[in-house]
């Protein structure tokens, strides 16, 4: 994680500080601003008779109308669903193919972060405020949505029904959700495959409040794939851009594997695609509690022989990536491992040669790797330990397998954020965003792949409660930064200004990216100004 300081002017004391972090929602400047989804979902919608729509809404007005998502756009009654706030009531609209049917409570206040959930069940439309029931429509028994072609807009629609405020975790579903399904996960993320789940927005993307001026496209984390793409956000301040501070907290978790005989096995269905590659890339994030002996984080490696693929491993204080080429066992590594230090480790082989990345890092290169291709194999790969007990003891999270080569640029545009799971090459992906940290999880025994393949983990030995031998999260102690020392310029005009700014938490080594280009944690010998440094 990055955290960017604004540090001071040398013509005065320090003035702020401040942070930056991933975006968690979406601020609409209830003028012009929006999300188009388009409208190739509307034909999964046609006909159905079962639907749930659900957000994280915070107005910053209770005046005029404001959409929250939906495809009333025209004024007359061409539409198939709507989630919109009228003056102080939250509304859930929809055609049930014989006009338009409401139903909508007074609940929506200024400032303040609000669940609302509609659902129609085939016979009747409900709405929830915060998981509780507030009223219902009953005779609603038309044949289901009618065809449509207006996009689904979120925040706006073309009658200029604008949306003043924050916008967090929209799912639409094809299912109408009971209210005990409602208040299981209204406070949490998803993963993106529920049953019945056709979209999702978890609206994590972004740096909260800077320039956002890339960040012009809103994920869908299920596999449909319904993207929808920003219009008109100035993508930069904190108003009509990315910001924190969404009541629904992001998923981070990870495995702690307790060094004895927890594994993850993800079977061997996926060794027939890695056979014959020669492009290869590996990549996890790993705490290791202890530097002693070897401790498999993945691979395929099992039997104490070359019979392999490939392995991701820790040998005592290095990180290994091994691999067959069909010509015997290839190896290249790098001395980085440190007890209770989070380390993106990336193992890439291209066909002639296999590099190690450490933090994003080329730390050695083996040349020469020219077989023809990793070698058929049988064995099932697995996390966290192998038949030949080299058990890792630590935490493991944002496993991914690929059948491409990744460059050093892909590995870090990509190593500090989420995947979506279709991105090009990926064969296998695993965030680990699963169970409650350190609770109960004795249910949560399946890692799951969101790549699309399917090729899921069951978790085996592993005590999951508490916290070791259980998900947990993967967040070590908040990264702060702070000004240690300040020499301000002795005289306008003269260039002896100087600034030490001091780290702690997150996780160490530190790095620092000063906006003059400095990079150490100090600067010295710089004119008057405004200075700002990211940690």
């Amino acid at each position: 994680m990055k955290k960017t300081l604004l540090i001071f002017n040398f013509f005065l004391m320090v003035t702020s500080i401040g942070f930056s972090q991933e975006g968690s929602h979406l601020n609409f400047d209830g003028v012009n601003d929006q999300v188009n989804i388009g409208n190739s979902m509307n034909s999964a919608l046609s006909g159905v008779t079962e639907f749930t729509i659900e957000a994280v809404v915070r107005p910053e007005t209770i005046s005029g109308l404001g959409v929250i998502v939906g495809n009333y756009n025209t004024g007359s009654g061409g539409m198939q669903f709507l989630l919109r706030r009228d003056l102080n009531r939250y509304n859930f609209l929809i055609d049930d193919g014989t006009g338009l049917i409401q139903v909508d409570f007074e609940a929506a206040q200024v400032n303040q972060w609000t669940h609302i959930a509609g659902v129609l069940d085939g016979s009747e439309i409900r709405i929830y405020i915060d998981g509780v029931l507030q009223d219902t429509t009953i005779g609603v028994a038309g044949s289901g949505f009618p065809n449509n072609t207006n996009p689904i807009l979120i925040g706006r629609n073309n009658i200029n029904e604008n949306f003043d405020g924050d916008i967090d975790e929209i799912r639409i579903w094809t299912v109408a959700r009971t209210q005990s399904e409602i208040n299981s996960n209204k406070d949490s993320e998803l993963l993106g495959n529920e049953a019945g789940l056709l979209a999702y927005y978890n609206f994590n993307q972004g740096n909260a409040g800077g320039n956002n001026s890339t960040e012009t496209t809103l994920n869908d984390i299920t596999s449909n794939n319904y993207d929808g793409t920003l219009g008109n956000f100035a993508l930069t301040g904190t108003t009509s851009n990315w910001l924190e501070g969404s009541p629904v907290p992001n998923i981070t978790n990870a495995l702690n594997f307790d060094g004895i005989n927890d594994q993850v096995n993800l079977g061997n269905n996926m060794n027939s695609l890695l056979e014959g590659i020669n492009t290869f890339t590996v990549e996890a994030f790993v705490r290791p509690e202890t530097t002693s002996g070897l401790g498999v984080v993945v691979g395929n490696y099992a039997t104490g022989n070359n019979n392999m693929q490939f392995v991701l491993r820790r040998d005592l204080e290095r990180y290994s990536f091994i691999i067959n080429d069909g010509s015997g066992l290839k190896q290249v590594d790098f001395e980085a491992a440190q007890v209770g230090t989070w380390t993106h480790v990336a193992g890439v082989w291209d066909g002639s040669e296999m590099r190690i990345y450490i933090d994003g890092t080329l730390k050695d290169t083996t040349t020469g790797v020219i077989g023809a291709g990793l070698i058929a194999n049988n064995n099932p790969v697995t996390m966290g330990r192998n038949n030949i007990n080299e058990n890792f003891d630590g935490d493991i999270d944002e496993v991914r397998i690929w059948t491409v080569a990744r460059t050093q640029s892909e590995i870090n545009t990509s190593k500090n954020t989420g995947l979506l799971g279709s991105e090009s090459g990926l064969l296998a992906y695993y965030n680990f965003n699963q169970g409650i940290p350190g609770g109960n999880n004795i249910s949560e025994v399946t890692l799951n792949d969101l790549a699309q393949n399917s090729y899921n983990g069951t978790l085996t030995n592993f005590t999951l409660t508490g916290n070791t031998s259980n998900w947990v999260s993967n967040q070590c102690a908040s990264l702060a930064a702070s000004i240690s020392s300040q020499t301000n310029v002795s005289c306008n005009g003269l260039s002896d200004g100087g600034a030490t700014v001091t780290a702690s938490g997150g996780a160490a080594p530190y790095t620092y990216v000063w906006s003059n280009g400095a990079t150490t944690a100090g600067i010295s010998g710089v004119a008057s100004g405004t200075y700002t440094v990211t940690v």
